[in-house]
């Protein structure tokens, strides 16, 4: 999008959930055949990036977040391809455990959510027809 808006008028912001008309007005101004959405969602961040055991019995925290990708066919105005998917590391103890403070490393969720979208993107890779 960067290249086109170069030489095009196109709008700043396009959403995700486009209308036949919206993907029409893409048609028009980009001159291009598929448009590929890709949008993250972080949902929870309460585990942080390392967990100590504070020693106060039982606790749980998790980061997770989401990714979706949708295809357009703007020749058509239609979605071609739609898939979604969902990272969580949660950071667990317990009044039994016996981890002598040892802290836990943990994924943020915006690194949950790129290694979500790496694998998407492999995925259609793998499936591409050529």
């Amino acid at each position: 999008m960067n290249t086109l808006r170069m030489d095009k008028l196109i709008s700043p912001k396009i959403g995700f959930e486009l209308n036949k008309t919206e993907l029409e007005t893409l048609k028009r101004d980009t001159d291009c055949d598929f448009l590929i959405n890709i949008r993250g969602n972080v949902i929870s961040n309460g585990a942080g990036t390392v967990s100590f055991d504070s020693g106060n019995g039982h606790y749980s925290a998790s980061n997770q977040s989401s990714v979706s990708i949708m295809i357009y066919d703007l020749n058509t105005g239609e979605i071609i391809s739609s898939s979604q998917a969902m990272a969580k590391v949660t950071s667990e103890n317990s009044h039994f455990d016996d981890n002598k403070g040892v802290p836990s490393i943990n994924s943020s969720a915006e690194t949950l959510m790129v290694k979500a979208a790496k694998k998407l993107i492999k995925k259609y890779e793998t499936n591409r027809l050529d």
